[in-house]
């Protein structure tokens, strides 16, 4: 199996599609051009969204881990909702995953039928 090639064009790619579509375009996220997007071969988590003062987004995403669309854009819509926790202040200090966070979650999975315990 050769699985999914990822680039931070890929990941620009997933990112902005998700945008076009609720809930994702009611949470004012920043347009893919503004983010920074890392291919990660050696991080142990599957994603990761860092924010510089709620202005300035990375999102990595680790080549080892993500091998397929499906992970890839769960992976995405993941760390697409922790931007929005941070843009709307929802995020609880010391929290990974608050109710706002799952409370999101749902609402994603339900637009785009992922399987909840995928996130």
């Amino acid at each position: 199996m050769i699985g999914l090639r990822l680039t931070p064009d890929t990941l620009r790619a997933a990112w902005d599609y998700l945008r076009t579509t609720p809930p994702f375009c009611r949470w004012s996220l920043p347009p893919g051009e503004e983010v920074e997007f890392h291919v990660s071969r050696t991080y142990p988590a599957v994603g990761e969204h860092r924010a510089i003062r709620r202005k300035r987004h990375q999102v990595w995403v680790s080549e080892r881990r993500v091998k397929s669309t499906l992970l890839l854009m769960t992976t995405m819509a993941h760390e697409a909702i922790h931007a929005a926790q941070d843009i709307a202040g929802t995020t609880t200090p010391g929290a990974e995953h608050n109710a706002d966070f799952q409370r999101r979650w749902d609402l994603v999975a339900r637009h785009h039928i992922f399987d909840p315990g995928e996130e």
